[in-house]
């Protein structure tokens, strides 16, 4: 099973997509979704276009989104809010069900602690996906512990039916 995270941004969006089988997920990709401006509501369209990309290319099976949490700054957190939106779009068009995680549960999930330093998490992306030579800024590690944590809820949902 193909499965896109996604760590969204008020000025770019993490991405990452791994392979999920048997419960053992392997990494396929991650970085940065392409935004040529940071104009409104120009960048929503290139988030929305290179998200349709990433899908096209990789035919995920479900996507993870994490959470807004709660932001002092309002601006940041309607501009995040929006990105979010045109996430849920795009996955929408391609029928793709969608979980959403806070930032505590994805630190649950890989490190155990919902309290965990984004450096465990980090390192635990890295141990999980036997990442060796992957240099992806932190929105690319955050996208790719979103898609981990997908996986494992996500495959934990199938065997339950």
């Amino acid at each position: 099973m193909t499965i896109i995270g996604i760590d969204p941004g008020s000025i770019r969006a993490g991405y990452g997509i791994i392979s999920f089988d048997k419960r053992t997920p392997s990494f396929i990709d991650g970085g940065i979704l392409h935004i040529s401006t940071t104009k409104r509501p120009d960048v929503f369209v290139d988030l929305y276009a290179s998200l349709n990309t990433l899908i096209q290319t990789h035919k995920p099976m479900c996507a993870g989104i994490e959470t807004l949490y709660v932001s002092k700054n309002k601006k940041t957190a309607i501009e995040v809010s929006q990105a979010q939106g045109v996430f849920l779009l795009a996955f929408a068009q391609h029928n793709i069900p969608v979980y959403n995680f806070t930032p505590n549960q994805i630190k649950q999930s890989l490190t155990g602690h919902g309290s965990s330093p984004k450096k465990d998490v980090q390192r635990a992306v890295e141990t999980t996906l036997k990442l060796k030579d992957f240099s992806g800024v932190d929105d690319a590690f955050d996208a790719l512990a979103v898609a981990i944590t997908t996986g494992f809820f996500a495959t934990s949902k199938l065997s339950q039916h």
